[in-house]
């Protein structure tokens, strides 16, 4: 599998089948350092922030906290 990263968020259809193509989401690098925060945008020279790779084309089912049971 590969991810490919366009301009804007899309479904691209591949082979017959529809796909997403890359989008982080804008909390991708919430909980980590700055240091994997770095790491991570510099794969994309032209992205200064995850806010630079615009909006989600899809929205995305929310986070949802852990739930433990005793």
């Amino acid at each position: 599998m590969f991810h490919i990263c366009l301009t804007r968020h899309a479904a691209i259809t591949v082979g017959g089948m529809e796909m997403e193509t890359y989008h982080p989401g804008s909390i991708a690098t919430k909980d980590v350092s700055y240091e994997m925060r770095d790491l991570f945008l510099s794969m994309f020279p032209h992205i200064a922030n995850t806010s630079n790779f615009g909006p989600l084309a899809h929205p995305r089912a929310p986070e949802r906290k852990a739930i433990v049971a005793y």
